[in-house]
């Protein structure tokens, strides 16, 4: 146990300097393509919008990623409202990551094949598609297997076998 928690505070902050650096490359990018535009220097930026393209797929991919391993995500609070902190909300939440856990599934599948069968290629880097589309399903793997982490707890929960978190 002592050693998934390690390796999951290095993949956390592995995810998170790679998400602050992409933010960062992006940014730079971004500003420096508004600086050249707006001085009216003719520089072409040809490179410009396949570059943002791929910074800003893998930006919000870690981003979900980094969510996921939060339990930081978008969710309905109304269940929790009625329910609190009682067994019967763990079994609910359950419910709700194991459907969670099937999206992500299917997007790890489909996104998989688009990565792998993408056959164009990008006109000005000359980088084949598939790299760009990677980020999916590498970040698919990693939000199933905090998915399935998420599932676990709450029926350990519901169960009574780990105690009810009153912060959550």
């Amino acid at each position: 146990m002592k050693a998934l928690k390690k390796a999951d505070a290095v993949i956390g902050r592995v995810f998170s300097v790679l998400g602050v650096a992409d933010m960062a490359v992006l940014g730079i990018i971004m500003a420096i393509n508004v600086l050249i535009r707006f001085s009216g220097i003719p520089i072409l930026l040809s490179w410009y919008s396949e570059v943002v393209e791929i910074l800003f797929a893998w930006m919000v991919m870690i981003g979900a990623v980094i969510l996921c391993r939060n339990s930081a995500h978008f969710r309905v609070d109304l269940f929790y409202q009625k329910l609190g902190h009682k067994r019967g909300f763990y079994w609910l939440e359950a419910f709700c990551y194991t459907v969670a856990l099937v999206f992500y599934l299917y997007f790890l599948v489909y996104s998989f094949s688009l990565a792998v069968n993408a056959p164009q290629t990008m006109p000005v880097l000359h980088i084949p598609k598939g790299y760009a589309y990677a980020c999916m399903p590498i970040c698919a793997c990693f939000m199933c297997a905090y998915t399935v982490r998420d599932i676990v707890k709450a029926v350990w929960r519901a169960l009574g076998k780990l105690p009810i978190d009153q912060a959550a």
